[in-house]
């Protein structure tokens, strides 16, 4: 990206070049396994695209990300989650609620036996897999899961500390190896300078990661509360949410 006028000749010359010598000409679009909005993106999430997901608490919007990043990392694609919410022990039980119900066609494994295995109040030795090898669909989710390798990743963010430049930085180091899909869970947790209204707030997070996006081509989803949505790259106020934009949250 640059400040400076190009031709639309000049890029379709490009294009051609990119193309005849068998390289890509555009971002790579990677979809996130649901049809009906993989249709609506035009494929899926695209590299270089901001993408603001909201709704009321509660909704699933975190369940439905981690699905979503499931989908494209099981596609061979790459992902790190900015997690301000939750710890990685967390992120792994529901990714082994979701991975089994995936596998399995069915309910999967009910988040709360995940949990009860993880915690291991029974006072007995052995691995999760062996707390787990009895129930349907459990070790096919966590031979997925190991299956992940480095290409699934969890960033156990803070308020406190984690701002834009600690999220950049994070980024363009997993970038070396392939840009991924970026999750930010949620929005309104990321560190800013100043004492601005929440709106203000932001906006200015959502330019920083858009400028992120933008620059380095991650996909980019993000999560936090707000009465703005972000949708490829286009900021679109949402009237009926205005009045009590408390009560929801965007991811």
């Amino acid at each position: 990206m640059t400040d400076e006028l190009v031709a639309l000749s000049d890029v379709l010359t490009r294009a051609d070049e990119q193309l005849v010598s068998g390289q890509s000409a555009a971002p790579r679009t990677w979809p996130v396994g649901f049809s009906p909005l993989d249709t609506y993106l035009g494929g899926g999430v695209r590299a270089g695209e901001l993408v603001l997901v909201g709704g009321p608490q509660g909704l699933g919007k975190t369940t439905w990300v981690l699905q979503a990043m499931r989908n494209v990392v099981n596609g061979g694609g790459a992902g790190i989650y900015f997690s301000f919410e939750h710890d990685e022990q967390t992120i792994l039980e529901r990714l082994v609620a979701l991975e089994s119900a995936a596998l399995e066609k069915e309910e999967g494994v009910p988040l709360r036996k995940v949990r009860e295995a993880m915690q291991a109040l029974d006072g007995s030795r052995g691995s999760l897999r062996d707390r787990l090898v009895d129930t349907p669909g459990a070790v096919a989710a966590l031979d997925a899961i190991a299956g992940y390798d480095d290409r699934f990743q969890v960033h156990r963010s803070s308020g406190r500390t984690t701002t834009i430049d600690i999220i950049r930085q994070v980024v363009l180091k997993a970038a070396e190896t392939e840009p991924p899909l970026v999750v930010v869970d949620y929005l309104q947790k990321v560190n800013v300078d100043g004492d601005e209204v929440e709106e203000e707030r932001v906006t200015r997070i959502v330019e920083g990661l858009k400028d992120l996006a933008r620059k380095q081509r991650p996909r980019t989803p993000c999560d936090g509360r707000s009465r703005r949505y972000l949708h490829l790259g286009k900021l679109h106020r949402l009237k009926d949410m205005d009045a009590h934009c408390h009560e929801y949250e965007s991811l």
